[in-house]
């Protein structure tokens, strides 16, 4: 068993990895799963040995790589296999809620649709996955002196700031109102702009990258030094924006870029690295479980006496494996796939309403409206949103295209050297862990890797740019 391994040495664990495993090893546990299901499915806790028998034949495989090579931990593929059982089946495991709508076909053809997702991503990720594009790469090349670190902080959270500032008005009094208030009661809060201020909300991806930042400059001058702390307070301020707006998700990717920059940046890979690392993630699923109790009233509401209290007895994600399996009950009896709808929809996403009126507003179903709700608003992961496009065989592709793009990005670590390659590779690893939840939220949170090709941009821009001569400088 190796025990160490130098993140040197990384790219040659990343070069190729046999799927075969990992495959077989699904197809045991989905059939498994099958047989496990109960008649009634209904009762909370129905699910709990199925869910298990599948969460075992996912994670089975990743203690193998690792095993084998530790630095495997950090290939991309393995992580979104844990992000399956996050996303999907951790509330079955923890018995969080009945099923309803569903019966045990509709059960059964979930497990399978989940099973031959995760097949098709080993399989997409066994290769050499697609070239990194020119962009990436050059992000994922640059190397950062302290004081360029110090710049791309300063730019991170000021370009991040705008989506805050300018629906304020510029008014500090009105950012920190906001700031103490419930999650639709800020100026900016989505719910209360449109048309062209909608820009404005899309520069707030920039702020995602202060957690990642700061530990670069905590890597290169130390945690109590100067800089250091002045990015520690930039990354808090950051932070307690995006934890007002009350989605888990955003604050969950910033810190968890910041977890992964941390630990690629480590000289050697060892087991207690990532043992810590796994604490630290497990402070921070505790810290977004406690902005449920928040996001409603916010600070200054339970500062007023509002009742904050949750009853919350286990670690809340979303319902996503009933809405999967209602999904397989209604499409295509009930509702016909939507094809290309859903990815059209959000990748529609950037551009503003105010320059195509026609955009479209949904991707091409609404879940609630099909289960008779009212007011509310369901996800069903990214399985969900591709059983709804094509049934299994948009699952299949959906499956091997995540894997290829997996492989793709797990180049930054070939390739890329120094800070970029930290970043270019914690960030999408956090955007495709995020995007296990919808195809919305994979766009979404893709636009802070564009952040940090922007600000690398920047930076070589000021490195090329031709200095002005001083008079000690002729003198030479």
């Amino acid at each position: 068993m190796a025990y160490t391994s130098p993140v040197s040495e990384i790219p040659r664990a990343v070069a190729y990895s046999s799927p075969v495993p990992g495959i077989l090893s699904l197809l045991a546990g989905t059939l498994a799963a099958s047989l496990l299901i109960p008649e009634y499915v209904e009762p909370a806790g129905a699910l709990f040995w199925p869910a298990l028998a599948f969460t075992v034949a996912l994670v089975f495989p990743l203690l193998q790589r690792v095993r084998s090579d530790i630095s495997n931990a950090l290939r991309i593929e393995n992580i979104l296999m844990l992000g399956v059982v996050y996303w999907l089946l951790l509330d079955l495991l923890q018995s969080a809620y009945p099923l309803e709508l569903v019966d045990e076909s509709d059960v059964s053809t979930a497990f399978w649709a989940i099973g031959l997702f995760c097949m098709m991503l080993w399989l997409g990720a066994s290769g050499g996955g697609w070239p990194l594009p020119r962009p990436l790469l050059r992000a994922a090349q640059i190397e950062l002196e302290r004081k360029q670190l110090l710049i791309a902080t300063i730019l991170s959270f000021g370009i991040g700031m705008l989506a805050y500032l300018v629906p304020a008005g510029f008014d500090l009094n009105v950012m920190y109102a906001g700031l103490l208030g419930g999650r639709w009661s800020a100026a900016w809060a989505r719910g209360e702009y449109g048309g062209m201020d909608a820009i404005w909300s899309h520069l707030g991806y920039f702020g995602y990258l202060l957690p990642a930042l700061t530990v670069l400059l905590a890597r290169r001058t130390g945690w109590v030094s100067a800089p250091t702390i002045f990015a520690i307070v930039l990354s808090l301020i950051n932070l307690m924006f995006l934890a007002q707006g009350g989605g888990r998700r955003t604050v969950g990717v910033s810190v968890g870029a910041g977890i992964f920059t941390w630990l690629i940046t480590q000289r050697m890979l060892r087991p207690r690295l990532i043992v810590g690392a796994t604490a630290m993630v497990l402070l921070l699923l505790f810290a977004m479980q406690e902005m449920l109790r928040f996001r409603n009233v916010g600070i200054g509401g339970a500062s007023d006496g509002q009742d904050v209290s949750l009853n919350i007895s286990h670690l809340h994600v979303d319902d996503n494996f009933l809405r999967v399996a209602q999904i397989v009950r209604f499409f295509p009896d009930r509702h016909d796939y939507v094809v290309h709808k859903v990815f059209f929809h959000a990748f529609a996403l950037p551009i503003p309403r105010f320059l195509w009126a026609g955009k479209p507003n949904d991707p091409g179903f609404s879940l609630p409206a099909i289960l008779g709700k009212k007011g509310v608003s369901l996800s069903s992961s990214i399985l969900g949103e591709l059983y709804a496009s094509y049934g299994l065989m948009a699952i299949v592709l959906g499956g091997l295209v995540l894997g290829r793009v997996a492989a793709m990005m797990n180049k930054a670590l070939i390739y890329g050297r120094g800070e970029g390659r930290a970043l270019v590779f914690s960030l999408s690893l956090m955007a495709l862990f995020a995007g296990m939840r919808s195809v919305q939220a994979l766009v979404q949170m893709s636009y802070m890797l564009l952040a940090w090709v922007a600000i690398a941009w920047l930076i070589e821009k000021h490195r090329a740019a031709p200095q002005k001569a001083t008079p000690l400088r002729r003198l030479h």
